[in-house]
């Protein structure tokens, strides 16, 4: 439990989001308890995952398949690199793939942090949608499957919408799959698990530091065969307690 003294230092500090701020008012107008605004901020910082979240996207007796993975696209803002984006699509695409994945903050949101309203073209959920629909890759029966990350959970915040249903409303090619997390299963049975992830928290002084901690973090018989990791921005690829991982970049 927060002391008092732990609460008026992490609510003055000076690097608390918008959205932080503005709910730390209301929380003070409100005179909410210690032990509810810590949950209250501990909500906003670390949304829960969507567990349970298990898909089959192959048939149980291909046991050998194709797909492709990608990151971190964060449609909406300036710095969207669509033409390396369709370039990767495409080389995939001509290289027999049909299925992608995509492993959060595909959208940038909003009120990440100050002064990322000037880092974006497309202002408000809305027009982060409509970005997709019409920059995203879109290829003859080609599909994206995708979770969402931070980015994209901040309209969740500021406006209580899942930014992933209405993607998938968008674009009949694109298959939301839930909020940071997600399991494909693959193979005879389905006996093969992939996840895909999108943590939380900034990098490491250490490529493999974080992505060590997260296979760490699964018990026994509970770990997938293959984990893509998003939130990074960085790629890497290790095999750590039987678990091949990726950093998608």
């Amino acid at each position: 439990m927060l002391k008092s003294s732990s609460v008026k230092k992490q609510t003055s500090n000076a690097d608390l989001s918008i959205l932080e701020k503005k709910v730390l008012k209301e929380l003070r107008d409100k005179k909410y308890s210690e032990g509810e605004v810590k949950a209250i901020l501990e909500q906003i910082r670390f949304p829960k995952m969507e567990t349970g979240n298990k898909h089959r996207h192959f048939t149980q007796d291909q046991t050998s398949v194709k797909f492709a993975v990608v990151g971190d696209t964060h449609v909406g803002s300036k710095y969207f690199d669509k033409e390396a984006l369709h370039k990767f699509y495409e080389q995939a695409y001509n290289r027999g793939v049909r299925t992608f994945y995509q492993v959060g903050d595909l959208i940038d949101g909003e009120n990440m942090w100050r002064g990322q309203v000037y880092q974006i073209y497309a202002h408000g959920l809305d027009a982060q949608v409509r970005a997709v629909q019409k920059e995203y890759p879109k290829l003859k029966g080609a599909t994206t499957h995708f979770i969402t990350g931070n980015h994209d959970d901040s309209f969740r915040q500021t406006a209580g919408v899942n930014p992933g249903r209405l993607i998938e409303q968008a674009r009949d090619d694109m298959k939301y799959l839930g909020s940071r997390e997600a399991t494909v299963l693959l193979g005879e049975k389905g006996k093969t698990r992939m996840m895909l992830q999108h943590p939380g928290g900034g990098s490491s002084y250490a490529l493999s530091y974080k992505p060590q901690k997260i296979v760490e973090s699964f018990e026994g018989g509970t770990k997938p065969h293959l984990l893509f990791i998003g939130h990074y921005h960085k790629i890497g690829q290790f095999f750590y307690r039987n678990v091949h991982t990726f950093l998608a970049g």
